[in-house]
């Protein structure tokens, strides 16, 4: 076999001619489709028609299906009138053509529209069946009336009768008798579909009284988790209420005396007294049985002891909070108030040891026995320390590093400190003499123990600690004490609002009242640990 010549014209023709025939199917779709395309595109942005995805095919009330029907019928009449003109254009170019005698032309003239006899009935035929059987059998999904669908039957099978019967020769009465039994049966596929839309209305009724017993039992439901919430909400209502009554009684008979007057808020043995009445009154009561005005009196009485103006809690963080606004550590959003909470709150939940030493850096108390173990002090520690308190640090800043942290680390924890340190640098000192007075030793001792303290207590808060408090104070409804800087703290933020209060209510110049109220939470934090009361919680309950 030779390969094709490409200079060769009778070689190109061929392969123009094979391309031509590949490619002319693949083409003549793409173009139809696009044509398709394109109508719809202008029937839906020019005409306005909506879109598929509006039609709502799935909702038998609307139209959208039902129109894509109606087209899809319109469609199929078109194609039969089509095919028709189709089948006489052939017949009359073979009129044309001069290809039939004077007989055919004859025979041809009596015919219907020129096409073989029986051509328009078979396709009137084949579009009742294209168009009717598929309307029948989806006669449900279209939204289609039950006697609709049994006119649609028969006619259906009337035409196929006639048709089929016409055909058939000599037996024209057969196919008379046919279509006279299909309109029977049509008749009876009515009254079938007249008494199944009795049925349906029947059983909508019962529907109907389903859908009022739903509602009686729904109504039932809400009543009992009406109960099931005002269950729940007695136990915390009551839980709250004991655990502020605890609080208030303390603050009252304990802390009051030592308090001034006007600290706390007026007629508040009053409100002890209604908020005990309240608690007794629902002695047995359970969950369960407590009714609606039972928990009424536990909400007023829990609303006396927290709401603003008449919490004693709330009084004294109001008048302290002041306090720590002007030393509060750089940490931004955070304010008085939070800070004191948070404040509070890690002398709450610390351990035993860790609190001892947590009191006596906010009070900046004397060092007591065992708040630091002797055997964990270092020169080092001690040295550093001793940067942290400014009097001592200028006053021995010339001396030996080494003599001096021997002596400190000798004396700190004694409690003849004071007289060891003035023994090597007080007027007749054996280091320096003259060096401290007997002032600066007693202050500078005090600064340096405190300094010690703190950075031996440095890692007393812990995370865990930490992030306890910061959920509960952060569910409080205050928004001054749910500000997003708690939950923004870290633990070396804790230790810097510790060291920042450290001794503030003791301060020169600090009004009297602050001061007072200062203390008093930290007494209450101490009864607080004792008596096994969530201060913290109830800081934040506070209004």
């Amino acid at each position: 076999m030779s390969n094709p010549d490409p200079t060769d014209p009778s070689d190109r023709s061929t392969g123009r001619a094979f391309w031509e025939d590949l490619l002319r199917l693949p083409l003549q779709i793409v173009m139809i489709g696009g044509a398709v395309t394109l109508v719809g595109y202008m029937l839906q942005h020019g005409v306005g028609m909506p879109a598929l995805s509006a039609l709502q095919f799935e909702d038998k009330e609307k139209s959208g299906l039902r129109l894509v029907v109606a087209v899809l019928i319109f469609g199929v009449g078109i194609g039969a009138a089509v095919f028709l003109w189709w089948l006489s254009a052939r017949f009359f170019a073979l009129i044309e053509g001069k290809s039939l005698d004077t007989a055919g032309l004859a025979a041809m003239k009596d015919l219907p529209m020129g096409l073989p006899e029986g051509t328009v009935r078979a396709v009137l035929a084949l579009v009742v069946a294209v168009v009717g059987l598929p309307l029948l059998l989806f006669s449900n999904a279209v939204g289609m009336d039950t006697a609709i669908a049994g006119y649609v039957n028969g006619i259906i099978t009337g035409v196929f009768g006639f048709y089929f019967g016409t055909r058939t020769t000599g037996v024209p009465a057969q196919a008379v008798e046919k279509i006279a039994e299909d309109n029977r049966e049509a008749l009876q596929q009515t009254k079938i579909a007249s008494d199944a839309k009795e049925s349906a209305s029947q059983a909508q009724s019962e529907a109907q009284a389903a859908k009022e017993d739903l509602g009686e039992a729904e109504q039932r439901a809400d009543a009992s988790s009406d109960q099931v919430q005002r269950a729940g909400k007695f136990d915390a209502t009551l839980s709250t209420l004991k655990r502020h009554l605890g609080l208030s009684k303390t603050m009252l008979f304990t802390l009051g005396p030592l308090l001034p007057k006007g600290l706390l808020p007026d007629d508040l043995d009053k409100t002890i007294d209604a908020a005990e009445r309240a608690v007794t009154a629902v002695q047995g009561v359970t969950a369960a049985t407590a009714t609606g005005d039972q928990l009424a009196a536990l909400t007023d009485a829990f609303e006396s002891l927290t709401g603003s103006g008449k919490s004693p809690l709330g009084a004294l963080l109001q008048r302290a909070s002041p306090l720590l606004q002007t030393v509060l550590p750089a940490i931004p959003g955070l304010g008085a108030a939070a800070g004191l909470a948070t404040l509070i709150s890690m002398g709450v939940k610390l351990g035993s040891s860790q609190f001892q030493r947590w009191r006596a850096r906010v009070l900046a108390a004397p060092l007591a026995q065992g708040l630091i173990e002797f055997g964990a002090l270092s020169p080092e520690l001690v040295r550093s320390a001793l940067n942290r308190s400014p009097l001592l640090s200028a006053k021995l800043a010339d001396q030996p590093p080494g003599i001096v942290n021997g002596i400190l680390l000798d004396a700190v924890l004694r409690d003849d400190g004071p007289q060891r340190l003035l023994k090597a640098y007080g007027a007749a000192g054996t280091e320096a003499a003259g060096l401290l007075s007997d002032a600066d030793i007693d202050a500078g001792m005090a600064e340096l123990r405190q300094s010690l303290l703190a950075l031996y207590g440095a890692s007393d808060v812990q995370d865990a600690t930490l992030n306890q408090i910061k959920a509960t104070l952060s569910a409080s409804g205050n928004p001054e004490i749910a500000t997003a800087a708690v939950q923004n703290l870290t633990a070396r933020d804790a230790n810097r609002l510790i060291d920042a209060a450290s001794g503030i209510s003791a301060k020169p110049g600090v009004p009297w009242d602050q001061a007072a109220a200062f203390d008093a939470l930290v007494m209450l934090t101490d009864t607080a640990r004792r008596d096994n009361v969530d201060l913290v919680r109830a800081i934040a309950e506070v209004k």
